[in-house]
């Protein structure tokens, strides 16, 4: 597991390693998950993206392999897509 404490952090840590999924939130300092979610999207092969948010229009951020939990979250409900991430990879 890595934690980041910014979008950039995240993207520099991705491109540094293979993730299996990336857990962000869309509220972060300086650039927010949207434009994470852009970025990782450019990447070969890029991992799953769970995306935490509290923003009322969660439609807007669709991504193609995004899902997208609103808060407050269902910890049982996350487990459970993660686990069905892992699987799916494995």
């Amino acid at each position: 597991m890595t934690v980041a404490s910014s979008a950039e952090q995240a993207l520099a840590e991705l491109s540094n390693g293979q993730f299996d999924v990336v857990i962000t939130d869309y509220a972060m300092p300086q650039n927010n998950g949207r434009w994470l979610l852009d970025r990782i999207q450019d990447q070969p092969n890029p991992p799953p993206v769970i995306l935490l948010t509290g923003h009322p229009h969660v439609e807007e951020m669709r991504a193609p392999f995004a899902r997208i939990f609103r808060k407050p979250v269902d910890y049982d409900k996350l487990c459970e897509e993660l686990l069905s991430i892992v699987r799916t990879q494995r």
